[in-house]
């Protein structure tokens, strides 16, 4: 999970997510603290030059899409991308 909400967020995130049925461990659940486009697309950047390459992402806000989207399609990684 990313999220633009602060890194304190993560723990009522895995909180709500739980009471969902989705457990997932807190360190899956980054908070950027940051609400521009720009923020999701650097940190999805710097995970594919860590060697990541498949990444299915999903948003609810086109430019997150969009700077997401941008990024990987520079980096030549498989991709699926979703806007809710």
């Amino acid at each position: 999970v990313l999220t633009a909400r602060p890194a304190d967020a993560a723990g009522p995130i895995k909180e709500f997510l739980a009471s969902m049925g989705l457990d997932i461990p807190l360190a899956n659940i980054t908070g950027l603290g940051d609400g521009a486009p720009s923020a999701k697309g650097n940190w999805i950047a710097q995970k594919a030059a860590d060697g990541y390459n498949d990444f299915y992402f999903a948003d609810d806000h086109t430019g997150n899409v969009k700077a997401v989207k941008e990024v990987l399609v520079r980096k030549k990684c498989l991709t699926k991308y979703l806007t809710t």
